[in-house]
């Protein structure tokens, strides 16, 4: 091999021979995408929709207090506060190692404490319901592409 030939050169040659194969995708293979079950998210996914339940229910009351609308007569709503606050806690929680799993797969972009900022910033009575919404969309679409991912065989050539 002469000094002077330009990598173009080197690589043709090469690929005239069959020793380099032409297409950059096959010369580094994506890594195989790991499975919904590896992820261990199961479960978590079902306390989000449980938490977020509770938190709807509990969002109605409270803004049924603000607008001195009650639904039913309750003189002192600390203890109710208290446990709303402490669902949208476990909620955005819930969210935050979803997305962290999410994340450390390489699945998503951002990790979970980008989600916890978010949801505080949001405000929990007028658009905290938008982080765990985002985070279930997010899970079936990462479901159904390893879903498809694991139905059509890869190939690498």
């Amino acid at each position: 091999m002469a000094p002077e030939q330009s990598l173009a050169e080197i690589l043709a040659a090469n690929r005239a021979r069959g020793t380099v194969q032409a297409s950059a995708r096959s010369l580094f293979p994506r890594p195989e995408l790991p499975s919904w079950e590896s992820l261990r998210l199961t479960w978590h996914v079902r306390l989000l929709c449980l938490f977020l339940g509770l938190y709807f229910v509990s969002l109605y009351l409270v803004w049924s207090r603000i607008l001195a609308v009650p639904p039913f007569a309750v003189r002192d709503y600390a203890p109710f506060l208290f446990a709303a606050a402490a669902n949208y806690c476990l909620l955005i929680g819930t969210a935050s190692v979803i997305m962290s799993r999410l994340h450390a797969a390489e699945l998503a972009k951002y990790g979970g404490m980008l989600w916890i900022y978010l949801a505080v910033f949001l405000n929990p009575l007028v658009l905290g319901w938008s982080v765990p919404l985002y985070v279930l969309s997010r899970v079936a679409e990462v479901r159904r592409r390893l879903s498809a991912s694991a139905a059509k065989p890869r190939s690498f050539g």
